[in-house]
């Protein structure tokens, strides 16, 4: 494993027009490979979290621009009122017999490492033909 010196969190946002929330993706990388992906919603792109959508757990690989994932722990936000599309995060549930996931795609730092650029094939399943995605850092 090569962290290569990933360390923080790199957020992405988009507002969801049927609500006008924001969903901002989280990457949260650690020095030892351990990797985090949330989903949250908010008011607006920099603001507080109002609850948690997903949290997945693996690790990544990073060699030169060469970006690989394995998330092997997912969680998510359920509830059978239509209208509660977030919750806590201490709310969310494991997902107990989900496979894990590798992707791989590439990771370009920019800015002097204020921001990266993750992209993976549209055979991933993961990011399905949605193009890059910058994400800025934010710790």
């Amino acid at each position: 494993m090569n962290p290569a010196g990933m360390d923080g969190t790199y957020e992405f946002a988009f507002q969801n027009e049927t609500n006008e929330l924001w969903m901002v993706y989280s990457y949260i990388f650690h020095p030892n490979g351990d990797l985090e992906i949330t989903l949250t919603a908010r008011e607006n792109p920099q603001g507080e979290d109002l609850g948690y959508v997903l949290s997945n757990k693996g690790f990544y690989y990073l060699d030169g621009e060469e970006f690989s994932q394995s998330l092997q722990e997912y969680f998510i936000w359920y509830s059978e009122d239509p209208e509660e599309l977030f919750g806590p995060k201490d709310g969310l549930g494991m997902l107990e017999d989900a496979e894990e996931s590798i992707e791989r795609g590439t990771l370009v730092s920019q800015n002097g490492g204020q921001e990266i650029i993750i992209t993976f094939p549209c055979k991933a399943t993961y990011e399905a033909c949605i193009g890059d995605r910058v994400f800025s850092k934010v710790d």
